[in-house]
């Protein structure tokens, strides 16, 4: 999320591209290993109303993939510093951002 936009704050439920299908965001920049390189996805989500159904039933996307926002998560102070912080930790970090191919969001985690 280099693009300065603010992350969204967890418990946000969103859709993507091409999915009509409503996720909810559990974290934020957890890495995972692509076609063999280790970087980071913006988001990784369960979907929604289910939740986590197993350890590879999570969804990673990027928020330039996010389609609608239906509902912003819970936000305080803690998540007003983390936001305050998020681009310095990304662009400090030695990761890639990773793309996924809209028709297959469902990826498991590393």
């Amino acid at each position: 999320m280099t693009t300065g936009i603010l992350p969204l704050p967890l418990g946000s439920v969103v859709t993507v591209k091409t999915n009509t299908q409503k996720l909810m965001i559990i974290g934020r920049a957890q890495l995972f290993k692509q076609n063999g390189i280790t970087g980071y996805f913006d988001y990784s989500a369960v979907l929604y109303p289910i939740g986590s159904t197993g350890a590879d039933k999570f969804a990673f996307f990027n928020h330039e993939d996010i389609s609608e926002t239906i509902f912003k998560g819970y936000y305080d102070e803690q998540e007003i510093e983390f936001e305050s912080t998020y681009q310095e930790i990304i662009l400090k970090s030695n990761y890639s951002k990773l793309h996924v191919k809209l028709d297959d969001t469902k990826k498991e985690k590393e």
